[in-house]
């Protein structure tokens, strides 16, 4: 029996809704509290990702603040302690309303009116009232007897009990009914009735009303979330499970991505999730947008960027075989990039042609002499750059010879009959200007006020992670994608006993490659070890990295992202007092923009241009790198 198989019958069963129950996990739903007859989640405090901290006040159970200063206890807590003047926790919960609703004392399927009055109004009336007696007295009575119940309430998200026969909703709904209908005298009860939302209860989310594939969706996103460590609030959960119902959706995909933020991105998050799971490479390759997490990838590529419908189709068949060969995080840039080399192709072909290039096998060497003039003139004009002119034609060049390889000149392809004529050669690629490769690294002078403000990163930054990842750039010149994957095991001993540091070259696709490093560049990454298995010493050391992301990363099994590390860079770079350099007997002020993370890598390029196991850094690296620098800057005339 699936995890839904209790949904009532009358809910339409999709196909996508009846792949995805498949999809979920029975025992994520009995920790998430999922009551499938029900249809209610009871999520405990304690669960990790959609829990809530809660009072430390005994027998409180609201949500504990999490401001600073707030000494860990609710809001009506916290205002008892500022009304009485006192710092200590009180003996008791400081609430004078009641959240949820229990069923009289006296075994009625009725109601209690409060939590300190636990009798249904019938009873409630006769025990104050009439006996005007205790309620332990009046339970005492032979005579106090069951009374009938008036059945459930009518709103479809609901699971209280009515609360007289006179109405047809519970004590909560008959007020916001009565309400509802003098707001708008013309509601209809029926529609009201299938839209209003729950009463909302501490730790309860309610998806009752909603379609056998809306309430799929939603179970299926969370488990995906909680699989990666996200926390879900229930503060942004309930108000998006309302929009579902209050707008009939019967998708979350249907529901606009508008509201607060927090609410737009779990939407986009639980529909990215099903979309996924719904989703094949076969038939995301017939999209013009492709989801590149279907792939193993993140990101997306979109090829509406290219015009022409044959060398989209091109293009398409191009990526398709080239997904499998990339690994990385960032390698939906290469793809995206690619793209946008065919996009100039598409736009000479439209500019420079009566039929704007939509036949292939009208297309000749003319088109490609306009196309590659067309370049030379906009990087004359400024508008590209010599590497990104470099960088069009060599793309273009690839592309079209795959297109070749994989047979689309063939009739019927998309590309058919597109002459051989119509390729780049060799000569028609200018080459790049590499220039001198020490010039591009920082002056040593630079180097040294650098280094002096690396205790002033933690303060300005607030991370230790991104000091820690400077300070490996400087030592070991790794790329900065490269720095923040490090595994949490990434310091081994080679055969001689030296450090060495196991790494992933991303750019090269060559795995667990290991490069020596210094005692001291191994005493910063044992002792990072160290804070990491401290914080997370739940999580297996096989799962944990090295430098761990600092939000929504409960296991620390997320990475630092390099878009993180940039910016704490760029920041910590900026408050920095100016850095300066000395030209003859004159101190001039150096540009902060050229100083990057990727920039450390320009500095290890030059002193060691062939880094692998077989060449060791000296044991002092420092000191040796700016003695180089030196000599590098006085050949170049800076000093």
């Amino acid at each position: 029996m699936t995890a839904l198989a209790l949904v009532p019958a009358s809910l339409p069963a999709a196909g996508s809704a009846t792949r995805l129950e498949a999809l979920l996990d029975e025992k994520f739903l009995d920790s998430i509290g999922w009551d499938a007859r029900a249809m209610l989640l009871s999520v405990p405090a304690s669960h990790p990702e959609l829990g809530w901290p809660v009072c430390q006040v005994p027998g409180c159970d609201g949500i504990a603040e999490t401001r600073k200063g707030s000494a860990g206890v609710c809001a009506a807590c916290a205002g008892y302690m500022a009304r009485t003047g006192t710092s200590e926790l009180p003996g008791a919960c400081a609430k004078t309303y009641t959240i949820g609703v229990g069923r009289c004392l006296a075994g009625c399927p009725r109601p209690w009116e409060s939590r300190r009055r636990p009798l249904c109004a019938a009873h409630d009336h006769q025990q104050r009232v009439v006996l005007k007696v205790t309620v332990e007295a009046f339970m005492a009575r032979h005579d106090v007897v069951p009374l009938p119940g008036f059945g459930p309430c009518r709103v479809l998200a609901c699971t209280r009990l009515r609360y007289s026969g006179t109405s047809l909703f519970c004590k909560a709904h008959l007020s916001r009914w009565r309400q509802a209908v003098k707001s708008d005298p013309g509601l209809e009860a029926g529609q009201w009735c299938r839209t209003e939302p729950a009463v909302a209860e501490a730790g309860t989310i309610s998806l009752r009303g909603l379609p056998r594939l809306v309430v799929t969706e939603i179970l299926y996103g969370l488990q995906r979330r909680c699989a990666e460590g996200l926390k879900t609030h229930r503060a942004v959960l309930r108000p998006l499970c309302d929009d579902l119902r209050r707008t009939q959706a019967g998708s979350i995909t249907e529901l606009p991505a508008q509201g607060r933020r927090q609410r737009r991105y779990l939407l986009r998050s639980l529909a990215g999730h099903c979309r996924l799971a719904l989703s094949s490479p076969d038939a995301e390759q017939a999209k013009d947008v492709w989801d590149l997490r279907v792939f193993g990838h993140r990101g997306s590529l979109d090829f509406t960027v290219i015009g022409l419908g044959w060398l989209r189709e091109v293009a398409r068949r191009w990526a398709a075989e080239d997904l499998p060969r990339r690994r990385g995080r960032n390698a939906a840039n290469i793809w995206q990039y690619t793209l946008s080399s065919l996009a100039e192709l598409d736009a000479s072909l439209r500019l420079q042609r009566d039929d704007h290039g939509s036949v292939p096998a009208l297309l000749g060497r003319r088109d490609i002499v306009a196309f590659t003039s067309r370049l030379a003139f906009l990087q004359q004009c400024g508008t590209l750059s010599l590497n990104r002119r470099i960088d069009i034609l060599r793309h273009t060049r690839t592309v079209l010879t795959c297109a070749r390889l994989a047979g689309l000149t063939r009739p019927g392809e998309a590309a058919a009959g597109l002459p051989d004529d119509f390729g780049l050669l060799k000569e028609d690629v200018p080459r790049k200007d590499r220039g001198d490769e020490p010039g591009r690294a920082l002056p040593a002078e630079i180097m040294r006020q650098l280094c002096d403000g690396l205790p002033t990163i933690t303060e300005i930054t607030a991370c230790e992670e991104v000091r820690v990842a400077i300070e490996l750039l400087m030592d070991t010149g790794r790329r900065p994608e490269e720095a923040c994957d490090l595994p949490w095991d990434c310091l081994e001993r080679d055969k001689n006993g030296k450090y060495v540091l196991v790494y992933d070259n991303l750019k090269c696709q060559r795995r667990r490659r290991e490069l020596p490093v210094t005692d001291a560049t191994a005493k910063l990454i044992t002792g990072q070890q160290q804070r990491v298995r401290a914080r997370y010493p739940d999580t297996p050391v096989a799962g944990l990295k090295l430098l761990p992301a600092p939000k929504m990363n409960p296991r620390g099994t997320k990475p630092l992202r390099t878009a993180t590390l940039n910016e704490n860079h760029r920041a910590w770079v900026d408050a920095l007092p100016a850095l300066t350099i000395r030209h003859g007997g004159t101190l001039i002020e150096s540009d902060k923009a050229a100083i990057f993370p990727y920039a450390y890598r320009h500095i290890l390029s030059a002193l060691f241009p062939c880094r692998d196991s077989r060449h060791r850094q000296p044991a002092d690296l420092r000191p040796v790198l700016f003695d180089y620098l030196f000599l590098a800057a006085a050949c170049h005339g800076t000093t």
